[in-house]
């Protein structure tokens, strides 16, 4: 929010977005001003500040602690939006107004809910990935490089939900590409925190999150650290499309790889497993990613 705050360009709405969709999947809720309505007591309306001219919200305490001076009531983040949304009288909202201040117009809000719906409502079918299981990239568009560690990390955007995630860049990466090219990247993840599930209805039922859903935690702080620093790490849900093994793996070497269908992206998970392990099942957890950014890495298993 506050890069966004900075600079107020699309590029830096989108992980905003993200962040307030996956907060939004969550649970999440944020903080609003209200007032008692004189006509009915125990309900209450949303109260608009004087200084600010469209109907705010705070991400914490500390946050509406810079203003005061009216109630505030904690309000779950979807049914929130679903007001603003669809209430005429409400143009949009506007995301802590003393601090990263972020004004967020009704179709936003609206665009966020959609993307809420289709992520809880995504059931895969094995028709989905009957032409194409084989193939083991991901069209992505480079956005840019980012000094990490001892090396760089690209952060590629999905390409239908825009969903920008950070991936290491492997030695062979192309570090003359531009914002907006279109690559096809096969990516690797290194996983030692997940969980294998037989199939969609075992792993809809685990938790609250879709059977296919990915959430990049190594683009933004979800949680507004202060001395959060960029990674190329995902939390994912996703279908296993294909397996291979390698027995003779030494104690330094993953034992399973498997490719993954996320949403909007795929990739080949790396780790040790000594389990029974298919076509079909589901998995979920941490990774790690890495690839060579390049223009066209092929994709063909």
């Amino acid at each position: 929010m506050q890069k966004y705050s900075e600079a107020q360009t699309d590029e830096n709405l989108v992980p905003v977005l993200n962040a307030l969709k996956e907060r939004m999947y969550q649970g999440g809720q944020l903080l609003v001003p209200v007032e008692e309505d004189p006509n009915d007591p125990g309900y209450y309306l949303f109260r608009r500040l004087s200084d600010v001219e469209k109907p705010v919200a705070f991400t914490s305490q500390a946050e509406f602690e810079k203003i005061g001076g009216t109630e505030i009531k904690p309000i779950d983040m979807d049914s929130l939006f679903k007001i603003f949304a669809e209430d005429p009288e409400l143009p949009g909202i506007r995301l802590d107004p003393k601090g990263s201040d972020v004004i967020i117009d009704s179709a936003r809000l609206q665009n966020n809910l959609d993307a809420e719906e289709k992520i809880l409502n995504i059931e895969p079918t094995e028709q989905e990935y009957e032409d194409d299981d084989t193939v083991t990239f991901s069209k992505m568009t480079f956005l840019d490089y980012k000094d990490y560690a001892d090396g760089k990390i690209a952060t590629m955007e999905t390409p239908e939900e825009l969903i920008p995630v950070n991936v290491y860049a492997e030695e062979n990466s192309d570090y003359s590409l531009e914002n907006g090219d279109v690559c096809n990247v096969e990516i690797f993840g290194e996983s030692e925190d997940f969980k294998v599930y037989n199939d969609f209805d075992e792993r809809n039922n685990a938790d609250g999150m879709a059977p296919i859903s990915m959430i990049p935690t190594g683009t933004f702080s979800p949680n507004d650290d202060p001395d959060f620093k960029e990674n190329p790490t995902i939390y994912f849900s996703g279908k296993v499309l294909g397996v291979a093994r390698h027995p003779e793996a030494t104690e330094n070497e993953y034992n399973c790889a498997a490719l993954v269908q996320t949403y909007d992206m795929r990739f080949t998970l790396l780790f040790n497993y000594d389990g029974e392990l298919e076509e079909g099942n589901y998995i979920s957890g941490m990774a790690w990613l890495y690839a060579d950014i390049v223009k066209d890495a092929g994709g063909e298993a």
